[in-house]
C-alpha cells in the first residue's frame, strides 16, 4: 500500500471524509456534499479546540502545535500521517537541514500538521495568521523547543516549505482581487521567503493546482478526492460523481430546485460562517436572483438575524 492509499484509508476510518445528506457551504463559498475534516486524524474527539482555550499561551499556533505533537506521540495513525509529509520533504530535499530554513502552514487547521512536520524534521515553524483588514499578515516563529515568539515580521530569508491539510480552489494561499495579493504564499514571499514547494494532505481537486501553478507554486497531494476515490468510498458514489464533474454547474441546478432558505443560519452576523455566506451571495446570487430566491433569503435573514444581505 503506498502512502496515498494509506492517507485515503485513514480519512474514512476516521471519519475525516463524509458523506452529506443535504448540502453544506463550504469555506470557498461552494456547497459541498461531503464533509472533508482532516482534523479528524488527530482521533482526539474535537479536543484540538479546546487546545486553542488554553489560557497558559496567548499565541493560538502555539497551543494548537503543542497538542498536535501529543497526539502524534500518542496516536500511532496520526503519527503515520506526519511521518509520510516529513519523508516526502526529505525526499524533496534530501540536505533538508541546510536546504531549508522553516516549514509554514497557515491558521488554523494547517497548523495541526505543519506543526508536528516542523517539529520531527527539527526546522523552525512559521505561523501564519489570517489578514486583519488593513493590515499584513502576522507570522510568528515556533522555534525547536516549541515556544511561539512574537513580533518577528521583517524579512524572513532562507526557502520553506508550505504544509496545508485541504486545498480547494487555494484561495486562501493565493488570491488576487482587484490588483491586491492575498494568502499565505505572498504574505512569505513579501518579507523575502523563497517559497515554492506546498504540501496538501487532502485536495478537491476544483482548481486550487492550477492556481498556484500560475505561481511558480508546485503542490504535493498525498489524497485527491476524485473520481476514484468516490467510487471506492462514497456512499453515494453516483450522486458523489455528478457533482465531482461540475461543482459549480451541479450547486446551481441544487438551488434552482431547492432554493437556498436552508442556508440561512450561515448569514448569523454573530456566528462563525459568515464569511463562508458572504462568498456564497457572491458565488450565486446571479442564480438566485434568477430563480426569485434571493428576496425569499433575504426576507428571511432579516427576520431571523436583523440584518440586510448587503
Amino acid at each position: 500500500m503506498n502512502d496515498s492509499d494509506r492517507i485515503a484509508k485513514l480519512l474514512v476510518q476516521s471519519g475525516a471524509y463524509t458523506d452529506l445528506e443535504s448540502p453544506v457551504i463550504l469555506a470557498s463559498g461552494q456547497l459541498g456534499i461531503y464533509y472533508i475534516n482532516t482534523e479528524k486524524l488527530l482521533r482526539d474527539n474535537g479536543a484540538w479546540k479546546e487546545a486553542l482555550k488554553d489560557p497558559s499561551s496567548p499565541f493560538l499556533s502555539e497551543k494548537l502545535i503543542a497538542h498536535s505533537i501529543k497526539q502524534a506521540k500518542e496516536v500511532p495513525e496520526f503519527n503515520q500521517v506526519i511521518d509520510i509529509l516529513a519523508g516526502r520533504i526529505e525526499e524533496i530535499y534530501p540536505e533538508y537541514r541546510t536546504e531549508l530554513s522553516f516549514i509554514s502552514g497557515g491558521e488554523t487547521r494547517d497548523w495541526i500538521f505543519s506543526g508536528p512536520v516542523a517539529n520531527m524534521l527539527g526546522l523552525p515553524h512559521f505561523s501564519i495568521y489570517k489578514q486583519k483588514k488593513g493590515e499584513p499578515h502576522e507570522i510568528n516563529i515556533v522555534t525547536h523547543d516549541g515556544i511561539e515568539v512574537s513580533g518577528l515580521n521583517e524579512n524572513l530569508y532562507g526557502r520553506g516549505v508550505h504544509v496545508v491539510d485541504l486545498i480547494t480552489e487555494g484561495s486562501s494561499i493565493y488570491d488576487n482581487k482587484s490588483g491586491v495579493e492575498t494568502g499565505w504564499v505572498p504574505a512569505l514571499r513579501a518579507r523575502g521567503a523563497d517559497i515554492g514547494d506546498l504540501l496538501a494532505v487532502v485536495s478537491r481537486a476544483q482548481g486550487g493546482e492550477a492556481r498556484l501553478a500560475q505561481q511558480r507554486v508546485h503542490i504535493d497531494s498525498f489524497v485527491t478526492i476524485d473520481d476514484a476515490f468516490l467510487e471506492t468510498h462514497s456512499t453515494n458514489p453516483r450522486r458523489a460523481l455528478a457533482y465531482q464533474t461540475n461543482p459549480q454547474q451541479w450547486s446551481e441546478e441544487y438551488l434552482k430546485e431547492h432554493g437556498a432558505l436552508d442556508f440561512v443560519d450561515a448569514f448569523n452576523p454573530e456566528g462563525g460562517n459568515i464569511d463562508r455566506a458572504n462568498k456564497f451571495l457572491h458565488r450565486f446570487r446571479k442564480t438566485l436572483t434568477l430563480t426569485g430566491d434571493i428576496h425569499l433569503l433575504e426576507e428571511q435573514v432579516k427576520r431571523k438575524y436583523g440584518v440586510s444581505l448587503d
